[in-house]
């Protein structure tokens, strides 16, 4: 095998790992889409909503 052969081989694993990263990523929600980023800085964009209660932790004791 000559070193160029492996020098792309090693291009391509590292593009594919890079590719499987950033896919993994936004599928976390760790960093936005380009088109999402861009609605999220606009003016009219809203806040996410804050859930009411947390089911896992049960019902609180005021509300029994």
């Amino acid at each position: 095998m000559s070193s160029t052969y492996i020098d792309k081989e090693l291009i391509s694993i590292q593009d594919f790992e890079h590719r499987v990263y950033m896919h993994l990523r936004r599928q976390l929600g760790l960093i936005p889409l380009p088109n999402e980023a861009a609605i999220a800085t606009s003016s009219t964009s809203l806040p996410p909503l804050i859930p009411m209660r947390n089911p896992a932790r049960g019902t609180h004791s005021a509300n029994i």
